[in-house]
Parts: C-alpha cells; structure tokens; sequence
C-alpha cells in the first residue's frame, strides 16, 4: 500500500505568513513596468503567494517589489507564476516561484545587483 503524502510533506520550504504591501508587474510586454498593487499572502524560501486585482498567467515572468522604504530604495525580486486562482471578492491569488539569483536593491542612485546564494543551486 502506497503511504500518502500530505501537502506539506511535499513542499521543499516551509511558508510564512507574510501580510505585506507588494507591488508586481509582468517582466515584458506591453504591460511591463507597470507596477499594482497587491498583498503578499505568505512567503517561502522558494516563493511568494500574492493576493492583485491584475490577472497574470502561468508560467509568465514576473517582478516582485516590496514596499518602499522610506529613503526611497526597495527590493525588486523576479519570479515564475505558478499557478492562479480566482477568488471569491474578485482578485486573484498569484502563487510565484522566485528564479534563482534575480535579486535586485532598487535605490534612489539606481539598480543594484545583490549576489543571492541560492542553496538548491550550490
């Protein structure tokens, strides 16, 4: 008999609830580099779930910036949607991927590039 694996037995980290402002955009197409508004649900070593008003599909790059801080920087992340859901009070939940070694410190001198360790590819 085959033992059955719960949801979390399968998942490779473990999420966090994570009830912040996020803001998200496709990486290319014509609406790339327009930011919306969104909340991040829960975070992981491995992903982000979002709760937006803009529809986005599977498989569609996205980037991912946190809330700004105060001195104007923040943190801008690139990810793979996952999957999507529709939900009940009409926004969607976006489950992203973060890709390997995209991260990036937006700050009001320009983009700087983060060295990322990602242990899955070490």
């Amino acid at each position: 008999m085959q033992k059955r694996v719960g949801p979390m037995e399968q998942r490779k980290h473990y999420r966090f609830p994570f009830d912040r402002s996020v803001e998200y955009t496709p990486a290319w197409g014509r609406a790339a580099g327009v930011w919306r508004a969104g909340k991040a649900v829960d975070f992981s070593f491995g992903g982000v779930r979002i709760l937006g008003e803009r529809r986005l599909h599977q498989d569609d790059l996205v980037q991912i910036r946190l809330e700004p801080f105060e001195n104007g920087s923040s943190f801008v992340t690139h990810a793979r949607v996952v999957y999507v859901h529709l939900q009940t009070n009409g926004r969607w939940l976006l489950g992203c991927e973060f890709l390997p070694s995209t991260a990036q410190a937006v700050t009001s001198n320009g983009v700087e590039l983060l060295d990322v360790a990602d242990k899955c590819a070490l």
